[in-house]
């Protein structure tokens, strides 16, 4: 996803991007996803063949890839706005894929095996990323850096990616579910009233929920903000963007062999502990970093810590989610962080009118240390509640 987010990022530079569409680019995504997310949990439930709804809807987010290679043929002063637009919407089929994705997982796969699957799962992704971002940085140091050349060379990485994504999608279809779903027999409106119902008494759900979403909010507080320091004080081009994906993907890719070594030995809570303080450093590079190599270099602290978030926190989601229904009462989070996701970027962009980049990353740096704590906190004492209670 690093990976796809800097393309778009230097394809929007290219087409004239504001900071304005920068953020949108971090924000309108989320907010299409949460609109989605919680019918498409139903619906992916409802399913006879969750595979198969997990690829087509994954197809036609893959088709989007297309789309965006063709914005360049639009008039100059509607490129950035509908690459804008385009991303966002490739984010409803995107967020039906997600939904469907995390059920398939946790009825192929025991619970007890879901670190090491997900692990080896995201390192070949990693790996894949990596590679293609190595291959596009080899492909832009033979162009002669207009805009032209530029946003040719984004082009044909599109229709590539495309290409390779519907490829990838097949393979889904081979996978096999260790039980059958459980179907409900409700409208989509009761299903949602049912869930509505029983969510007071889903207490370790719930406890999830509180938990995590203060740190969601302080995570995705700068994004945006990161993007516009790279570009505007940085002055990063595309060679140092794909030098930066390079090292945040490498990092990420050995950070999870480490992860999951981690949380084996030292278990979820510490585990979450590292991985969260780690991640609050990040806003603190943007803002003392004195040069953009000393950047690029620093990006292996948020692709280590990204690997271990990402990794714990999609375990325990499974783990803490209600089994029946458990693919709606996930939806329903996910719209959370969405809504979530959609809001901070904004939140950001309102404060830039009244503070300098450096106080905003000051902030950022503040709230995301206040928040990881508190998640560490908070998942130790409540497994040591259950280890008592056992």
């Amino acid at each position: 996803m690093v990976g796809l987010l800097t393309i778009l990022s230097n394809y929007a530079k290219r087409l004239g991007a504001s900071d304005f569409h920068f953020t949108l680019l971090q924000s309108l995504p989320a907010l299409v996803a949460f609109c989605v997310l919680i019918p498409g949990g139903y619906l992916v439930d409802k399913a006879k063949n969750k595979i198969a709804v997990a690829v087509i809807v994954a197809l036609v987010s893959r088709l989007f890839l297309l789309l965006f290679a063709l914005v360049p043929l639009l008039p100059q002063e509607m490129q950035a706005l509908t690459l804008v637009i385009l991303v966002g919407l490739r984010h409803a089929p995107e967020g039906l894929w997600t939904v469907a994705y995390q059920s398939i997982v946790s009825d192929v796969f025991p619970y007890s095996e879901l670190a090491q699957v997900m692990s080896i799962r995201n390192r070949i992704a990693n790996i894949a990323q990596l590679a293609c971002i190595i291959v596009l940085s080899q492909v832009m140091s033979y162009l002669n850096g207009t805009d032209y050349d530029m946003v040719s060379a984004l082009q044909i990485v599109f229709v590539v990616a495309a290409v390779f994504g519907i490829w990838e999608i097949l393979y889904y279809k081979k996978l096999q579910p260790r039980k059958e779903h459980i179907q409900t027999e409700h409208s989509f409106l009761g299903n949602l009233k049912e869930v509505a119902k029983k969510l007071p008494q889903q207490h370790r759900y719930l406890t999830y929920c509180i938990t995590v979403l203060p740190f969601y909010m302080a995570w995705l507080f700068p994004p945006a903000l990161f993007n516009i320091v790279t570009f505007s004080v940085f002055k990063a081009d595309e060679k140092w963007m794909t030098y930066m994906s390079i090292v945040h993907t490498l990092s990420a890719l050995i950070g999870l062999a480490l992860w999951r070594r981690i949380i084996e030995k030292k278990g979820n809570s510490v585990s979450l502990l590292w991985a969260v303080i780690s991640m609050s450093f990040s806003p603190l590079i943007y803002a003392f970093a004195p040069d953009i190599l000393v950047l690029t270099i620093l990006m292996v602290v948020p692709g280590f810590a990204t690997a271990g978030i990402n990794l714990l926190f999609f375990n325990l989601l499974i783990e803490m989610s209600p089994q029946k229904q458990k693919t709606t009462y996930m939806a329903f989070f996910t719209s959370l962080v969405n809504l979530i996701t959609f809001v901070m970027p904004l939140t950001c962009a309102f404060l830039m009118d009244y503070l300098n980049t450096q106080e905003l990353l000051l902030i950022a740096f503040a709230i995301r240390l206040v928040a990881g704590v508190w998640v560490a906190a908070r998942h130790k004492q409540l497994s040591l509640k259950e280890n008592l209670a056992e």
